[in-house]
């Protein structure tokens, strides 16, 4: 939560730099420092951010349609479902063009070796 608050405070800095430049606050370069320290920030933060919102959102999964912040856990299940499952994985002739002409030999190739 620290974390979040100060890239709360960061931000709004960021948003009102002009005021802090007009006075005097802030000096050539500051700005810089500003958006190094928000990209700390963000790397610290991009670990904990699925369950960050989770856990303060509550969103259920029927609403929020992704595969990796999913309630039970199996990211790579659900994804391989719905890839499985995909309309362009069906045999109903939804090949993309190109696909038999430059694809498929490629395939097909390395499926011998």
């Amino acid at each position: 939560m620290i974390n979040l608050c100060v890239l709360y405070g960061l931000t709004i800095l960021q948003e009102i730099k002009t005021n802090g430049y007009d006075t005097g606050y802030f000096k050539q370069g500051d700005n810089s420092l500003i958006e190094e320290a928000i990209c700390i920030l963000l790397k610290k933060l991009r670990p904990q951010a699925i369950p960050l919102i989770e856990s303060a959102c509550q969103i259920p999964d029927e609403i929020l349609t992704t595969s990796i912040g999913n309630s039970y856990g199996d990211i790579y299940e659900t994804a391989f479902e719905w890839a499985k499952t995909s309309r362009y994985n069906t045999p109903n002739g939804n090949v993309p063009p190109g696909w038999k002409e430059y694809m498929s030999p490629i395939i097909n190739s390395k499926a011998k070796l």
